[in-house]
This record gives C-alpha cells, sequence and structure tokens, in this order.
C-alpha cells in the first residue's frame, strides 16, 4: 500500500508496497508505474477536496502530469490510479 504524509513543503513516501492484491492488478493493467504515483503524490498539478460518500468513506483525488491518484485522507492509503486524461491535464496546466 502506498502511504504519505504531509511535511511542510512536500509529501514524503513511507511505503511503496502495494498490499491490495486489487489496486496491483489494476495499476499493472492501465500501465502505471509507482514512480507515476509517486510524482503525482510529490507534485501534484490539483488537488480536489475531500470527499464523503453515502457510506461515510472520504477520499480525495491527486491529479498528476500523467496519473491520477485517490486517497483516503484519513489513512492516507491509495485507493485506485489511473491515467490522468490529456483535457484534464491541459485545463489544470492552464490555471497554473
Amino acid at each position: 500500500m502506498i502511504r504519505y504524509k504531509k511535511e511542510k513543503r512536500s509529501v514524503k513516501i513511507i511505503s511503496c508496497l502495494l498490499k491490495r492484491h486489487m489496486l496491483k492488478i489494476r495499476q499493472i493493467k492501465r500501465s502505471i508505474s509507482n514512480i507515476d504515483i509517486e510524482k503525482a503524490l510529490r507534485n501534484p498539478i490539483h488537488k480536489e477536496s475531500i470527499i464523503t460518500d453515502e457510506l461515510g468513506r472520504k477520499s480525495q483525488k491527486i491529479i498528476g502530469d500523467f496519473t491520477t491518484v485517490d486517497i483516503n485522507p484519513d489513512t492516507m492509503e491509495v485507493i485506485t490510479t489511473y491515467p490522468t486524461k490529456k483535457s484534464k491535464r491541459q485545463r489544470y496546466l492552464k490555471r497554473r
């Protein structure tokens, strides 16, 4: 499981072991490396606000240049990851 915690200005990767079997399978099928996930967490182009679903589970999307990562903000565990769409990347890079 990939966990990270915020330090003063940077994000520190605590553990890069993906314990969830389905997460690892999806990551391989989507051709996303651990390095891409780490880059998205360290240098995001956009962070969306924390949302809570009807079951009370929290999540936050962190959008990187090539990878979008969904995390649980309470435990800082990666829920899922997928490639960032070109249109979304261009939209957030224009705002910079």
